[in-house]
């Protein structure tokens, strides 16, 4: 049997569009991981940049990268699930073409799942660069999703003092068992955070207390779009291409999103009540307003449809 035709430990996960500003030094960092036994699935969404060349130089060079192109734009959170959908390894990790890992990363974060079978997300310490890899800043996710606790676990995702930004676990290791319980990203902004919350009722993450991870820090990052703020949640196009030219609730859904993941999850009732309490203690806190903004933009559109997203 060929390396090729072996079916790899990890699949890395890479979805891309319009990627070719930082691409190459994405790559090349996952190519020079210490543990080789992974797979890069890099799903390209249309690019009309040099994407595809740059994946193909690359698919050419190791045959560990398999690169498929969209005919269109399926939009982002499509892109991102569907790199899971061709995932065969027993371990999982998304990759965006802007970030960095250096070379221990998988190794790593394998490491502490492997030696501590009950959890189910591994990341480590990340420092926050600019357009030119030059450090900003450092970081990690909250120490309390390492709890035995699930509901600790949620209230540390939910209240995490960054909460504009992603949880950083979602670029971490994630056990492949664990992830297929979950929705996956849904179309709406925040859905990352809801999958984290999602894993995190299912298991403890663990942190690796060593920076292996660069996030970038440039304009070009889609929560870093322009619009983004704007009252009429022309981000949720980007999310999805379907709600062009829609109403959309995107708080709420998230609401109802995190409601049915507390519903779902295999948890103790005394667990699942205080779950409930966590979620209400969230709302209480300022996504009442987020939830209010929502209904108002609702109207608004309702009376100008000229000024829904598109």
């Amino acid at each position: 049997m060929t390396s090729i035709e072996r079916t790899p430990l990890i699949t890395i996960g890479m979805p891309v569009y319009q990627g070719e500003n930082y691409l190459r030094e994405a790559l090349d960092s996952l190519l020079a991981q210490t543990f080789e036994d992974f797979e890069i699935v890099i799903s390209d969404n249309a690019s009309t940049d040099a994407t595809f060349a740059i994946c193909q130089e690359y698919a050419g060079r190791d045959p560990r990268i398999r690169y498929h192109r969209q005919n269109e734009n399926i939009g982002a959170v499509k892109n991102y699930n569907l790199v899971f959908d061709m995932a065969r390894g027993r371990y999982f990790k998304w990759a965006a073409h802007d970030d960095v890992c250096l070379p221990r990363f998988l190794e790593e974060c394998l490491q502490r799942l492997e030696a501590d079978p009950p959890s189910v997300v591994a990341y480590t310490l990340h420092e926050i660069i600019d357009s030119d890899g030059k450090a900003l800043a450092l970081g990690g996710d909250s120490p309390d999703t390492a709890s035995t606790s699930p509901s600790v676990r949620m209230r540390a995702i939910l209240t995490d003092k960054a909460r504009g930004e992603p949880p950083w676990a979602v670029f971490g290791l994630i056990r492949r068992s664990a992830l297929e319980t979950t929705r996956r990203h849904g179309s709406y902004t925040g859905s990352d955070r809801t999958l984290m919350v999602e894993l995190a009722l299912r298991g403890p993450f663990v942190q690796v207390d060593e920076i292996l991870f660069r996030n970038r820090e440039h304009p070009e990052r889609s929560i870093r779009m322009p619009d983004q703020k704007r009252i009429f949640h022309r981000r949720e196009v980007w999310f999805a291409p379907e709600h062009a030219g829609k109403v959309v609730f995107p708080n709420w859904r998230r609401l109802q999103q995190l409601a049915t993941a507390v519903s779902k999850a295999p948890l103790t009732t005394a667990e699942r009540l205080r779950c409930a309490g966590v979620l209400l203690a969230w709302v209480a806190s300022d996504n009442w307003k987020r939830l209010a903004r929502d209904l108002a933009v609702a109207m608004v559109m309702m009376v100008r449809p000229g000024l829904r997203p598109r």
